[in-house]
């Protein structure tokens, strides 16, 4: 290996070993909030993620919700199961092909989502209260550019415009920090 290779390799291990790092980092810090937030309503992370998903994107197919929730479809069948159980979702089996499945969120999962919403306070949130000094010395919170161009050079635009779907159904009005 020459001088130029050895530099890239070194530098591609450093950059591997801080990724790595950080998004577990990250993700522990993520875990701890959104698991205290909804287990108020006795739910798991995976469960409010597939209500929120429906919320967001109305009638979903099982395969799109395990790929956009990062999950394998067992897990999104197992956890909308439960979600189906409880009464916040409903399956549905495509009209021209019975192996599609798809779920909707009910008026009662709905609301469980929108309650939630109200309960959430950003001062009591991790990341939040984390990105506070970002905020105050640049003026707004972490946008994670960077790490959303990794993400869409790997995973594509249609899985990025799922992300950035706007979530301001989810902003109520009537609440401040």
């Amino acid at each position: 290996m020459n001088e130029l290779e050895q530099n890239s390799y070194a530098e591609n291990v450093r950059f591997r070993h801080r990724t790595y790092q950080i998004s577990k980092a990250l993700w522990k810090m993520v875990e701890k909030d959104w698991s205290t937030w909804v287990e108020s309503a006795g739910l798991t992370i995976n469960e409010h993620h597939i209500l929120l998903s429906a919320y967001l994107h109305g009638k979903m197919k099982l395969t799109d919700l395990s790929i956009y929730g990062m999950m394998h479809v067992s897990t999104a069948v197992n956890y909308s199961r439960k979600l189906e159980l409880a009464g916040f979702i409903h399956f549905e089996k495509d009209t021209h092909d019975k192996r599609v499945n798809y779920i909707e969120i009910t008026e009662a999962g709905k609301k469980i989502v929108e309650e939630l919403e109200d309960k959430w306070q950003a001062e009591e949130s991790l990341i939040v209260k984390s990105a506070m000094p970002i905020e105050q010395l640049f003026g707004n919170k972490p946008r994670f550019m960077e790490a959303t161009g990794v993400v869409r050079s790997y995973y594509g635009e249609e899985f990025m415009s799922h992300i950035e779907t706007p979530c301001d159904a989810l902003i109520r009005t009537d609440k401040k920090d």
